[in-house]
């Protein structure tokens, strides 16, 4: 489905300046997830020296858990609406005229 889009993108369907305006919302949207990780990072490394927090963390996620199966499926398909959404609102946002 996205190859077929983006077939359509290329065949001149679309306005260059609604990619451009895709393209940019994409390239905010990257630099905001890679400060937001750095960010969630640091928090996770200074709350992870607190005792509770860690007796927290184990107690609700044991390692029998995080290694079953629909756990790992429920966490890729959140990954994948994360996604989803990040370029939807790319889209959206460029097809109202909205890229910085």
């Amino acid at each position: 489905m996205l190859l077929a889009a983006l077939f359509y993108l290329s065949a001149g369907v679309v306005k260059p300046r609604f990619l451009k305006g895709v393209s940019s919302n994409i390239l905010v949207a990257l630099w905001i997830a890679f400060a937001t990780l750095a960010v969630n990072g640091i928090a996770s490394a200074l709350l992870w020296r607190i005792s509770a927090f860690r007796a927290f963390i184990r107690g609700r996620y044991p390692s029998e858990k995080m290694q079953d199966p629909s756990w790992e499926r429920r966490m890729t398909w959140i990954f994948c609406l994360v996604l989803l959404f990040v370029v939807a609102s790319s889209l959206v946002l460029a097809a109202e005229g909205y890229h910085p």
